[in-house]
């Protein structure tokens, strides 16, 4: 029963009522954990752990003790299961298969990832129990006399060096943690010698990537968490080479009997030969009022890109908000004429109003590009018959794209002097 109190709750079930809260207040550190496997030490383990707290490895196994987890408060237990969950996330564990033997590189090895990963959880917000390593608000942290600072710009390995650096060979630092670290052989990723089997770093990978969007799109993800994983959830691709990709492979050529296929002469057949770039490519801009001047330049330096790389493209541009407001078309890369588009507009945001234009009046179109920042009501699926590139700047937000036809990615305005 988890509605009861706090301390009449079991072990077990402290933990279930800690995951299922989080799932409410932070949804990216519930989502970790939900993949986590949950069991107590057995009698064995307890007599040979070096201390009778918790413990995870590598793969996600989380091991704990009754009695330790019972100690904590509801607020302690939820900053210690994110604690946890974070090295296996981001994959601090899997360097100890490394240091097997060498006991004080281990150590300064989990001593270097609690820095980290308190360090994380207390800019998100998270209480953690006394007696852990924990950095202080100017971001450094003084361990047994060596001082480490700027601890959030840092990887791991940094601040290992660091403290390899200090401490003499013969000297090994105590833990100063409360948890069980370890490291298990990865089996699933040579099982039976299966070629793809996804490794767990590239699980843990997919996983940190899936929470990070599953909280945006909940808009509970924190900046913190955002500028860490940013580039997992928000990859900055350039968009020209998505472009390229769809013209030259995934949508199909257009073709003419003016110009015969060489090949198919030789064969003895009349053979259309392609024309690969003779396609039909609708832009369509978003000008409402939510979109800076900046962005409209980034929208025109993107549009001045298309036309110098497919110089034969008939692309033609919307600019719309809650209604088209401009209609222009550009053939065989008219670069003066999209530099003097005036771009206006302001107001609300409806994107059905492009996608309906598209559909109603140039159904022959087989690839439309949106640049937007994302601020709309879910897109009508029934508008949608062409194939699809979402362009968010970089404030873009994915929810209302979520399960929506068509590829999603930002464009990067900090790099616009291509």
């Amino acid at each position: 029963m988890l509605n009861g109190t706090w301390d009449n709750l079991k072990a077990d079930e402290k933990i279930t009522r800690v995951k299922i809260q989080l799932g409410y207040s932070n949804p990216f550190w519930s989502y970790l954990i939900m993949n986590l496997k949950f069991r107590e030490f057995t009698k064995d383990e307890l007599e040979n752990i070096p201390m009778k707290t918790i413990g995870v490895d590598n793969l996600g196994n989380v091991s704990y003790y009754p009695e330790f987890i019972n100690e904590c408060s509801e607020k302690e237990l939820t900053g210690i299961l994110a604690h946890e969950v974070g090295h296996v996330a981001f994959l601090h564990l899997d360097r100890l298969k490394d240091f097997k033997g060498d006991e004080k590189s281990a150590q300064l090895w989990n001593i270097s990832a609690d820095m980290i990963i308190n360090r994380i959880l207390q800019l998100d917000g998270f209480e953690l129990k006394s007696g852990c390593i924990l950095p202080e608000s100017d971001d450094s942290c003084d361990f047994l006399g060596c001082r480490i600072e700027n601890i959030s710009k840092k990887p791991v390995e940094v601040i290992y060096s660091e403290l390899v650096k200090h401490f003499p060979p013969e000297k090994t630092p105590e833990n100063s943690g409360f948890d069980n670290h370890k490291y298990t052989d990865d089996e699933n990723a040579e099982k039976n010698g299966v070629e793809n089997a996804e490794s767990n770093s590239e699980k843990w990978n997919r996983i940190l990537t899936e929470s990070g969007t599953h909280a945006k799109q909940r808009g509970k993800l924190s900046a913190s968490i955002g500028r860490l994983i940013g580039d997992l959830i928000n990859p900055k691709i350039s968009w020209r080479d998505k472009l390229y990709k769809y013209i030259t492979r995934d949508i199909p050529s257009d073709y003419t009997y003016s110009k015969p296929s060489k090949k198919s002469i030789a064969s003895g057949f009349y053979l259309p030969s392609s024309k690969k770039e003779n396609l039909d490519v609708v832009v369509g801009v978003d000008v409402s009022g939510s979109i800076s001047q900046r962005e409209y330049d980034a929208f025109i330096t993107e549009l001045i890109g298309i036309s110098k790389s497919f110089n034969s493209i008939k692309l033609r541009l919307l600019t719309w908000d809650t209604r088209i407001q401009n209609d222009y078309e550009f053939v065989n890369g008219s670069i003066e004429k999209i530099k003097e588009i005036d771009l206006w507009g302001g107001g609300g945001t409806d994107v059905n109003c492009l996608l309906e234009k598209v559909e109603n009046d140039y159904p022959s179109t087989k690839l439309l590009i949106v640049f937007t920042d994302g601020y709309f009501d879910k897109p009508d699926e029934n508008n949608i018959n062409s194939n699809l590139i979402w362009v968010l700047t970089s404030n873009g937000i994915y929810s209302y794209l979520k399960d929506t036809r068509g590829e999603v990615f930002n464009i990067d305005l900090g790099d616009e002097n291509e």
